[in-house]
């Protein structure tokens, strides 16, 4: 027993380094990791390059299945709806998809990555270019399947992935956070939240972070394990550009680095045994 442990203290000590979430933003320019509990503590991971006639529209997501961050972006002169990528260690975005073009398909607001369907959500205003009430599931190709139509206008997504429950919000409406069953369609309102961009959640104390609009305000949410009522707490302002999506990932850790976090590990493990 002594053993296994010792084991699992190296582990306790490593593990965590490499595999801690870090919260990503994206700006109109960058990719950035924020300090969920010191918002002034904010770092550029770099520059996405996007084409500057690719306006992002307020939201992101982390699909663990690529390992890359996705957003969705559109042209106003072209008309047309985009599925963008952003890879976590260099920010450096790309389309990976053309959505097809307002007037031929409509538009696509929130997205949103679900364990329990092992798929991208999206939510969009097919086909009847009104509120964006449809939900999609969407790969990274672009290609979508239907399931199902809320009646209300998602803008913003999030997922407890802790609990398998999907929420929405539409931050132009009456700004309140519905949970949405995405097998039976049934919606609960949980109350009013504050005027938002979007949604993350976070694992580590099971809260939904949302940034608010033009104020760059962090907040943090709590449900009653997907019920009313809910607690919104200010945690702070974050510092520099406007953030227009959130989504918690692992950080991107290179190669080199986590064989050193390995190997640290493994010597402390020795350490400890030569002391037993």
């Amino acid at each position: 027993m002594k053993f296994f442990s010792k084991i699992w203290l190296a582990f306790v000590l490593v593990i965590p380094q490499i595999s801690q979430a870090a919260l990503f933003g994206v700006t109109s320019s960058s990719i950035v990791i924020i300090d969920p509990i010191n918002t002034n503590n904010v770092s550029v991971v770099g520059h996405h390059l996007l084409p500057s006639d690719i306006q992002l529209l307020n939201t992101l997501s982390y699909d663990p299945s690529s390992q890359k961050l996705f957003g969705i972006g559109y042209n106003m002169s072209l008309e047309t709806s985009y599925l963008l990528e952003f890879d976590r260690k260099t920010g450096h975005g790309a389309i990976a998809a053309n959505l097809g073009g307002f007037s031929s398909g409509g538009g696509f607001e929130a997205i949103e990555y679900v364990d329990s369907l092992n798929s991208l959500v999206v939510s969009t205003n097919l086909p009847n270019h009104g509120l964006s009430q449809q939900l999609l599931k969407i790969s990274g190709s672009g290609l979508t399947s239907p399931i199902l139509v809320t009646g209300l206008d998602n803008d913003s997504a999030v997922y407890d992935s802790i609990n398998d429950l999907f929420y929405t919000v539409d931050p132009n409406g009456a700004g309140q956070l519905v949970n949405v069953n995405l097998n039976s369609g049934v919606v609960s309102n949980l109350g009013s939240i504050p005027l938002i961009q979007d949604m993350a959640f976070w694992q580590f104390d099971a809260s939904i972070y949302s940034i608010s609009v033009y104020t760059n305000q962090l907040y943090r949410i709590q449900t009653q394990n997907g019920l009313a009522p809910i607690s919104v707490d200010l945690v702070g302002t974050v510092s520099g550009d406007e953030i227009r999506g959130l989504a918690f990932a692992p950080h991107a850790v290179p190669e080199p680095n986590i064989l050193l976090l390995l190997t640290t590990g493994l010597l402390t493990l020795a350490r400890i045994c030569r002391s037993q």
